[in-house]
């Protein structure tokens, strides 16, 4: 009786756990921030766990794991996997975009909503699509899209109707900023040393640049009349006002399409983080 027992509780004990006990502890180490367990965790019971339904839970517990360990790619990777019969879906689709988004594979985000069959009932989720690809047109400085997809925001709901707002005033500010020419800098600092960095919108930076070129130039020149070209004194004051000057050239390239990137990075940053938070609000 005592062995029938025994192998009877170590049969029990041999039993492999459920799919849902294995989610249940997949969310314990999502509430504890072990996204990377997570991870890990997905790809193991993958193999195990066969349907439709368990590979798309699977999927979608990885692929916010990854957004959490900041993988857009992966995210974006795992989202996919999701089938259409399950019923975070629609999240999967809306989340993958938006990663898609992060690593500027744009047609891919696209994509990504185009596929989504939507109900034609489900005004919310279609005005939702609609404000994310227009959040993706804006990224693509792609104005006219942009343009076509804002006419859909109707601001009545309150999960994006302030990002809405702000997706049009972020459209304003891209629109505004100034197309300066690297090619025309240059050659305005080839002109006249500076003007190039004054032209770029750095007064400062352009007068100091003018400065240590006649600086050194007078000291070039003051060599050469004085000592003569094969001078050591001219040699020297030579090579660095020839150092100064081009390198006061380029850096008048560089500083206006470091200027542009700069503004436009910033205000990328700004529209990804506003295409974030509806979803967060709206997929809670």
């Amino acid at each position: 009786m005592w062995f029938f027992i025994f192998g009877c509780l170590s049969a029990k004990a041999q039993v492999s756990p459920s799919f849902d006990e294995e989610i249940r502890f997949m969310q314990y180490l999502v509430s504890q921030k072990q996204y990377a367990n997570v991870v890990l965790l997905a790809q193991q019971l993958r193999p195990k766990f066969t349907t439709n339904t368990q590979q798309s839970r699977l999927a979608i517990n990885a692929g916010m794991a990854y957004r959490r360990l900041a993988k857009p790619d992966s995210a974006a990777l795992a989202l996919g996997w999701v089938t259409p019969d399950f019923k975070l879906y629609d999240k999967a689709r809306f989340y993958q975009s938006l990663e898609f988004t992060r690593v500027r594979r744009y047609t891919a985000a696209h994509q990504a909503l185009d596929t989504l069959q939507l109900l034609p009932s489900d005004s919310l989720k279609h005005e939702l699509r609609q404000f994310q690809q227009a959040g993706i047109a804006l990224l693509q400085k792609d104005y006219v899209q942009f343009e076509q997809r804002s006419r859909a925001f109707s601001f009545q709901y309150a999960a994006f109707a302030s990002q809405e707002k702000k997706l049009l005033s972020f459209a304003q500010k891209l629109k505004k900023i100034p197309q300066r020419s690297p090619l025309v800098a240059g050659i305005l600092s080839a002109v006249v040393p500076g003007t190039g960095k004054m032209y770029a919108g750095n007064t400062s930076q352009g007068l100091s640049m003018l400065f240590q070129n006649l600086f050194m130039g007078a000291q070039a020149a003051e060599a050469l009349i004085k000592d003569g070209a094969a001078s050591p004194r001219f040699i020297i004051y030579g090579a660095l006002f020839s150092f100064f000057y081009i390198g006061n050239i380029w850096g008048s390239v560089l500083s206006v399409k470091m200027q542009q990137r700069e503004v436009y990075e910033t205000i990328r940053h700004e529209v990804l983080f506003n295409l974030d938070v509806p979803l967060r609000l709206v997929f809670q």
